[in-house]
């Protein structure tokens, strides 16, 4: 059958050469075209389609698991021109009970970092961050869930907004930072605690000196000059 856009037709299998690779001009045509060839505007190349049916897969056994998997009556092979044990398996079947390799496992950890980093940096997840921490900023919680809260604020801050290219929510983070430690001022020297822990210490003091973001670094040093007068107090 010839799939040739819109139409489908009878072909001749014993036209395939000359069809796809054309033919000789006729010397008695003078035009363009016709020095082609008849066979001008056809394909120069076909596509086939076969249905084939899936293959037995090869699994390479570990040499120290074959005589455990023989004893369960898994039907184990050795290739002696490779000097390894294997078993056959269905395709549909081949992953069932088989564990990731480390290669697998790494490969499924990257991907699930970059879903959560895409995830993360999402307005979506942002405005859900947001709304958290407003939510402490504005009812009577303990002291420790505001703690919590400058703790999150401050990782989104300090460690996600101010590193993206474009970071239009930075100054609604110190906003909401600051409003926290208004509504329970003793939890200021704590947090100041654990912001400048040797573990914490290094994100600050790059985003204070060495980010290129000049807006993310006055809104986030508003953060820290509001807690240090506090402090004062």
């Amino acid at each position: 059958m010839e799939f040739n856009d819109s139409r489908v037709s009878d072909w001749e299998f014993k036209e395939l050469k000359q069809r796809t690779f054309g033919n000789e001009a006729k010397s008695n045509q003078n035009s363009y075209f016709s020095s082609m060839g008849d066979s001008y505007g056809t394909s120069a190349y076909m596509l086939f389609y076969e249905r084939r049916k899936k293959k037995d897969l090869v699994i390479v056994v570990p040499e120290d698991k074959a005589e455990e998997l023989k004893s369960k009556g898994v039907n184990v092979h050795f290739d002696e021109e490779k000097k390894e044990y294997f078993k056959m398996e269905g395709y549909r079947t081949s992953s069932v009970g088989e564990t990731a390799n480390e290669i697998y496992k790494r490969v499924f950890e990257d991907n699930m970092k970059f879903t959560f980093e895409s995830d993360i940096y999402s307005t979506e997840f942002f405005d859900f961050i947001l709304s958290i921490l407003n939510s402490v900023a504005e009812t009577e919680v303990d002291e420790m869930t505001k703690i919590n809260g400058l703790k999150i604020g401050s990782k989104v801050g300090f460690e996600i907004l101010a590193r993206m290219f474009t970071n239009p929510g930075i100054d609604r983070v110190s906003s909401v930072l600051i409003n926290i430690l208004k509504s329970k001022p003793e939890i200021t020297k704590p947090f100041m605690a654990s912001l400048l822990e040797n573990s914490a210490s290094s994100v600050i003091w790059e985003v204070l000196l060495e980010c290129s973001d000049k807006n993310a670094q006055k809104v986030l040093g508003r953060v820290i000059n509001y807690a240090l007068c506090q402090l004062k107090v």
